[in-house]
């Protein structure tokens, strides 16, 4: 199971119980310590960041579209060092209005989008509520 099928309770109850022990902060980014070096982790939002959000929710991987030059600028961090996590509230599956299996399909777009721009998302982490 991918870190980002797990649900958590809160996005809140997440950054404070799941941060690992060799996490820092450096010039207002969140860095992850190893013994060599520093690698730098930028956290984004989904909707309305990374693709273009809607009133009625993404509730499909056909509804998701990229904001121009999202995937791109995705890209750009990775090649300048930084990692990138997605973390979003999808409160459209405890609505109801669509399913995990949805959300996947919408990730897997995302992440292929992504690739394709030569770019990684390293995680994804999800509030269903």
């Amino acid at each position: 199971m991918k870190s980002w099928q797990k649900p958590v309770q809160s996005t809140r109850l997440w950054w404070l119980n799941s941060f690992p022990e060799n996490l820092t902060t450096r010039g207002g980014f969140l860095a992850t310590k190893s013994m060599n070096s520093i690698n730098f982790t930028v956290f984004l939002d989904r909707d309305g960041v990374i693709n273009m959000d809607s009133p009625d929710y993404i509730k499909c991987a056909g509804e998701f579209h990229f904001i121009p030059s999202s995937a791109q600028a995705i890209a750009l961090l990775n090649q300048r060092g930084f990692d990138v996590i997605v973390i979003t509230n999808q409160s459209g599956i405890g609505r109801g209005l669509f399913t995990r299996k949805e959300m996947d399909a919408i990730f897997d777009k995302m992440q292929k989008g992504v690739a394709r721009a030569g770019g990684t998302i390293k995680d994804i982490f999800f509030c269903p509520h």
